[in-house]
């Protein structure tokens, strides 16, 4: 079979790429010419990658359509006019994947815990930081987003709730809308397992549902932390087991993230690859070490994520030797003025704060009026010019952080270019 993917650098469509490719099927897509870090692997699996050209399409693929593209989009307006067969990404998983899938959502963690549970287990994965991969197995990891209900398409084995904060301001009208969705995602499953720690995902009722946490009344509760060599050593105890376990990944978000990845395969008789080197997926805490500033790499664009990302960053560089200096680029204009209050307060924990022009996305129009607004309510952080990057010298006891979901990591690939001591961790 021959497959074309409109809208492939994005993040869950280019790894479905990659899980067909893996196949054996012929895999070429198409998009903008704007690079996104999710060609990287497209290229080294030697997908082609075309431009946007109604001329591409013909009669020989089958179409799979991102969720991102809209009904102007000229290929896709082609393919509805010649009548080809296309279907949507969600629609094409939901249809033709046969493996058991282990749905991993929730609003934070859904792409380090499935990055995880790929770790760990000898499965197929098609996760949203763009890896995929078909694997000779009868379950299959997939990051599951709940974004205009697109996950209600799946029926998973088991679903992995990892925490209900209320986001996507844009489509869901509040947090009851939010958590109504997920109920109806877990009234999809067989299974269900939740963060017990986060009082939104207590709310989701279901028939075979298992809590996990550090709190006590949690069906497995996570015991006896300790930080070891950079490492958390702790012990998981639940329905008459008691197993110790060893996480090199810091933050207590990370921790449960650990567990959630760990209990998804225990629950469902998958052996565990016993490992204690994990890694995380691309621009989570992505780290370089340039002399004395460590430059970190991050996609979190919600003001709880910046706050976990900081408590991460804090038991690795501790605050009373390091300067934390941020360059920030929020992602979406509605979720930015939604939010823009909790965004302002957290970002008082750096000591420098620099506001990159919002990411608007595939999602929304560039909105010069309400960027101008959203200037003026965030002007006691000082505005981005290419003037910051020049500061970051190596000198100095620095952490600088390249926070959001749009394409601050382009900064740090600019200064790598010029400087061959930045050194990735």
């Amino acid at each position: 079979m021959k497959y074309y993917l409109v809208g492939i650098k994005g993040a869950g469509m280019s790894a479905l790429a990659l899980y067909l490719k893996s196949k054996g099927y012929d895999v070429v897509g198409s998009d903008i010419s704007k690079y996104f870090f999710t060609e990287d692997k497209l290229i080294e699996n030697n997908i082609n990658i075309l431009e946007y050209d109604s001329n591409n399409i013909t009669n020989e693929y089958i179409y799979i359509i991102g969720l991102s593209i809209n009904e102007e989009n000229l290929e896709f307006k082609k393919i509805k006019d010649l009548g080809l067969i296309y279907y949507y990404y969600n629609d094409y998983i939901k249809r033709f994947v046969k493996e058991r899938l282990i749905a991993v959502s929730g609003t934070h963690g859904k792409t380090t815990t499935s990055y995880l549970i790929k770790q760990m287990a000898d499965i197929s994965y098609i996760i949203g930081c763009g890896e995929g991969e078909f694997k000779n197995s009868t379950h299959l990891v997939l990051e599951a987003c709940e974004y205009q209900n697109h996950f209600l398409s799946y029926n998973p084995r088991l679903l992995i709730i990892q925490s209900l904060d209320y986001d996507h301001p844009d489509f869901f009208k509040n947090k009851e809308e939010l958590i109504n969705s997920y109920q109806k995602m877990a009234s999809n499953s067989e299974m269900v397992l939740i963060n017990g720690d986060d009082p939104n995902s207590k709310k989701i009722k279901h028939s075979n549902i298992i809590r996990y946490g550090i709190n006590n009344d949690n069906d497995f509760i996570i015991k006896n932390i300790e930080i070891k060599n950079n490492k958390y050593e702790f012990n998981l105890e639940g329905f008459g087991i008691n197993i110790k376990l060893y996480c090199n990944i810091l933050g207590l978000h990370n921790l449960r993230n650990y567990v959630a990845a760990y209990l998804s395969l225990y629950l469902l008789n998958i052996d565990v690859i016993k490992k204690d080197d994990f890694i995380l997926p691309k621009r989570r805490m992505t780290r370089y070490q340039y002399n004395k500033n460590i430059l970190i790499d991050d996609y979190a664009h919600h003001p709880n994520e910046i706050i976990s990302l900081y408590e991460s960053i804090r038991l690795l560089y501790p605050h009373n030797i390091y300067k934390y200096k941020v360059i920030f680029q929020s992602h979406t204009y509605s979720r930015t003025y939604k939010f823009k209050k909790s965004f302002k307060k957290v970002l008082k924990v750096f000591d420098e704060v620099y506001i990159k022009d919002i990411f608007s996305s595939s999602r929304e129009k560039e909105n010069k009026r309400l960027q101008k607004k959203l200037d003026l309510y965030f002007n006691e952080y000082k505005k981005y010019t290419n003037e910051c990057l020049l500061q970051i010298d190596g000198s100095k006891d620095e952490v600088w952080i390249f926070l959001g979901a749009g394409d601050t990591n382009l900064l740090i690939d600019e200064l790598r270019k010029n400087n061959n001591k930045i050194i990735k961790l």
